[in-house]
């Protein structure tokens, strides 16, 4: 962890007071306090002193927004979306690349780089994260003032997030040949230490679709009552037994497997390098912060340094300790301008349209992290029926209960809490060591939302998915809250109407 000592011997220096407040010009600030989470949002700094007062106070990092706004102190976790959008006033392009391998983690962002450099774009920063990988800035000054008719100040998050998915493909496509030609596979799994069949999908040869689920399925018929229901082709299963006629049911030839979009029945594999290039496409939503340049990392005691883009393939770590470093450079430098010059990157991106963007633009729009924690009762009813306690399905539930409070805005002190009383209400509660190993995993990773609802394996296969008239609206559990918290607005609403007729 980093020591008070430390961080007040960085802070102190000019050079770093003065990126922190040139960089900070009309951007949200939050200060991070080590194991204790940030302070208030936003934080005011005006001046050099204010920086070292904080640190005085414990903080130890410094985080700023990707937006731009008109009137920073306005901002609040109160306003509505709109309210919002009328303050923002632009955005630069932040990609975040976050890849388990440090090695790799360098050459996905030459990769960027290089791709960004192909669409004309000559202003482009690099800085190191302080940790495991790297930030790629391109300025708003650099993007032209409007898309297809539209202000391009309110293409947020929308514009970052279809750059990131584009380049993303284009960039997985060349680490493909790169670990092709260099037979780097069966090395590649063995470090990411996830099974082979992760890193693959399946997508229809017709319509280049990506598939969510592929099978082929068997199905059983009661010769009473015509009751059909499928089952998976692999099962050893001969007869079934009808619920309503208590009878055998004919066991028929498999159902062969077709496209769930175009009814086809031819398909391809295609390699999923998404989780080693680790480009965080599903947290850019408003509001959302990353390091400032020569802020310091916790963990590692780094700092969060800016290099040369052209250097990254042959950076090394140590050259960010606090006391090697130097000010020679600055990251999105405010007085270098190429204006428009990301025209071509912005139009390529909105024009590209494969069938994996499509499926993640659709999922990344309906989920965004809240401020505050989502209260119990907003809970939908899958979470709260699994909650009161359960004979089977324990550890899949767990790590579904996880996933959802760190998407629900909950603590990590706060999901420790839940869980263990969870898990004491159970007949034959989980060991403490699972428990503590789940919770410790899960600590310092970005949240990510729990398998969708028509999951087999998890609500459904665990037997809590137990829908009300909200679930059929939603695809995910973290989707629920909003939609509850929407349902009893408009019930106020509605209430506060007839009341007045009244």
């Amino acid at each position: 962890m980093l020591h008070i000592s430390t961080a007040l011997k960085h802070y102190k220096r000019a050079e770093v007071q003065n990126h922190i407040l040139s960089f900070s010009k009309n951007k949200e600030i939050a200060t991070r306090y080590g194991d204790n989470g940030f302070g208030k949002r936003p934080e005011l700094v005006y001046y050099p002193n204010d920086i070292l007062s904080l640190v005085q106070q414990g903080a130890t990092s410094f985080h700023v927004s990707e937006e731009y706004w008109n009137n920073v102190q306005e901002l609040s976790n109160k306003l509505t979306k709109q309210q919002l959008t009328d303050l923002r006033a632009g955005w630069d392009l932040i990609l975040d690349i976050d890849c388990p391998v440090w090695e790799y983690a360098k050459l996905i962002t030459h990769y960027l780089v290089q791709e960004i450099r192909s669409s004309g774009i000559k202003n482009i920063s690099v800085k190191f994260s302080g940790s495991k990988g790297f930030h790629i800035g391109v300025p708003f000054s650099s993007f032209p003032s409007e898309v297809h008719g539209r202000p391009t100040k309110l293409l947020f998050p929308e514009g970052i997030r279809r750059i990131a998915l584009y380049l993303r493909d284009k960039v997985e496509a060349r680490l493909l040949n790169h670990l092709k030609m260099k037979n780097k596979f069966s090395e590649l799994i063995k470090t990411l230490d996830i099974p082979e069949d992760q890193l693959y999908y399946t997508i229809c040869s017709k319509c280049h679709k990506k598939q969510k689920e592929v099978k082929s399925k068997i199905e059983f018929i009661c010769p009473s009552c015509q009751q059909r229901i499928f089952g998976d082709e692999n099962s050893d299963e001969k007869y079934v037994l009808c619920s309503k006629c208590r009878i055998l049911m004919e066991k028929f030839q498999p159902v062969q497997k077709k496209c769930i979009y175009c009814d086809s029945h031819n398909f391809e594999e295609k390699y999923d390098l998404s989780k080693l290039i680790g480009l965080d496409t599903v947290l850019i939503s408003s509001r959302h912060l990353y390091r400032m340049p020569y802020s310091l990392h916790e963990k590692s005691g780094l700092v969060s340094i800016p290099i040369r883009a052209e250097d990254v393939l042959n950076f090394n770590k140590d050259s960010a300790h606090p006391d090697k470093i130097n000010f020679s450079m600055k990251f999105m430098d405010p007085d270098i301008i190429f204006s428009s010059e990301a025209s071509n990157l912005i139009l390529e991106a909105f024009d590209y349209k494969p069938e994996i963007q499509q499926d993640e633009m659709q999922a990344i729009n309906e989920f965004s992290i809240p401020e505050d924690a989502v209260p119990v009762e907003l809970f939908p009813p899958c979470i709260k029926l699994g909650l009161q306690g359960m004979k089977d399905g324990k550890k899949r539930f767990l790590f579904v209960l996880i996933n959802f409070l760190k998407s629900s805005g909950w603590s990590h002190e706060k999901i420790v809490e839940l869980v263990k009383d969870w898990n004491s209400k159970s007949d034959e509660p989980l060991r403490d060591t699972i428990i503590e190993s789940q919770l410790r995993a899960s600590k310092d990773k970005k949240p990510l939302p729990p398998p969708n609802c028509d999951n087999d394996a998890y609500m459904l296969g665990i037997g809590i998915c137990k829908p009300d008239n909200l679930c059929r609206m939603i695809k995910n559990p973290v989707q629920y809250p909003s939609r509850m918290s929407g349902e009893s607005k408009g019930r106020k609403q509605k209430n506060r109407i007839k009341t007045k007729k009244n």
